[in-house]
């Protein structure tokens, strides 16, 4: 009975010492906290240079960047660029910065915010941006009304929006069909 007691105080003891840090603390929890909060949406990360970042106007895209540490808060990339840090960092050590891309804008600069060294620079939107998504429904036009049948909750009722013409499309599929018991769908 001892070593059972012992061995579940050990147990508790190594999750207490091995639970994962506080996700708004790491660099990637600081980037989606980032993303969700100012623009409801959850990143997508993309490598360096990647050719997904020229269009890149409705979505939300994070360039991971690998630099090397040269010292005074400044590092360079594989390929010679100088990336600035949130704070200074030891020289020649490695560091991973997130640049985060404005998804109202397809401009090829418009990096709106940094993570890295666990801190967060650039812009903090004042009001939380609207990134339309094509509407075109069929009760309320352009998805502007809210007593309209395709308003609705997502996310378990903590987000209200409209449809988007692919839920819509999905929507009165289900709503036409039915299912048998042995799996097959049939119109109604």
């Amino acid at each position: 009975m001892r070593k059972l007691l012992l061995l579940m105080v050990v147990v508790i003891a190594m999750a207490m010492v091995t639970s994962p840090a506080d996700a708004a603390t790491t660099d990637k929890g600081l980037v989606k906290s980032y993303c969700t909060k100012y623009f409801g949406m959850t990143p997508k990360y993309v490598k360096c240079g990647s050719k997904v970042l020229n269009h890149h106007k409705g979505k939300m895209l994070v360039e991971v960047v690998k630099t090397k540490s040269i010292g005074k808060g400044w590092g360079k990339t594989s390929k010679g660029l100088k990336v600035r840090y949130n704070k200074k960092v030891k020289k020649g050590r490695k560091v991973t910065s997130y640049l985060i891309y404005d998804p109202r804008t397809n401009a090829p600069d418009a990096v709106i915010a940094v993570v890295d060294c666990k801190k967060l620079r650039g812009d903090k939107p004042k009001v939380k941006a609207k990134v339309k998504a094509d509407i075109h429904c069929p009760y309320c036009g352009d998805g502007s009304k809210t007593d309209c049948p395709y308003y609705c909750g997502f996310n378990n009722g903590t987000e209200y929006r409209h449809m988007t013409d692919k839920e819509i499309a999905e929507f009165e599929w289900y709503e036409s069909h039915y299912q048998t018991e042995d799996g097959e769908w049939h119109v109604r």
